[in-house]
């Protein structure tokens, strides 16, 4: 009874019934939202192309005046992104590379000690596509192509 005296004294300031009321609320609400039936979770299909992990070869042929002036040569996982396959050589075939990472991309400069001059830059080539600012999220390629030839390529800047 004393406590239930006690109680009573401690809610006879408003702040004390408005902090009381709002405690009662918080409790309903969890009490209810914890009986509600649990949301079913649906696994959402994939809309990713799905690459199998499989041994690709891949080429960088370093072109300077239209002469490729080195190749390097590696077997590697074809999941592996474009970046990680340029630090891999840097760490166990000697390309040395200077990567300057911008908002709008990556550009590459200082390839195995050759600067680019004013108004040029170092490109990198898949095909006869500039994948430069695309190092990051590009894989190496997939099953079906064993073998992928890159080309870093100096060449005069378009800006």
């Amino acid at each position: 009874m004393k406590t239930l005296l006690k109680f009573y004294h401690y809610c006879y300031e408003w702040r004390h019934v408005l902090a009381f009321a709002f405690a009662a609320l918080i409790f309903v609400f969890v009490r209810y939202s914890l009986s509600q039936n649990e949301v079913p979770v649906v696994d959402k299909p994939s809309t990713e192309d799905t690459i199998e992990v499989a041994p690709t070869v891949v080429h960088l042929d370093i072109v300077q005046d239209n002469v490729v002036v080195k190749t390097y040569r590696s077997r590697i996982d074809n999941v592996t992104t474009v970046e990680g396959w340029l630090n891999r050589l840097r760490d166990n075939d000697g390309l040395e590379y200077e990567r300057i990472a911008y908002i709008y991309g990556t550009e590459l400069d200082h390839i195995n000690g050759v600067a680019a001059p004013q108004d040029y830059k170092w490109h990198l080539y898949e095909g006869s596509e500039d994948i430069t600012f695309q190092l990051e999220d590009r894989r190496l390629g997939n099953k079906t192509d064993p073998e992928k030839r890159y080309k870093l390529i100096l060449e005069k800047s378009s800006l």
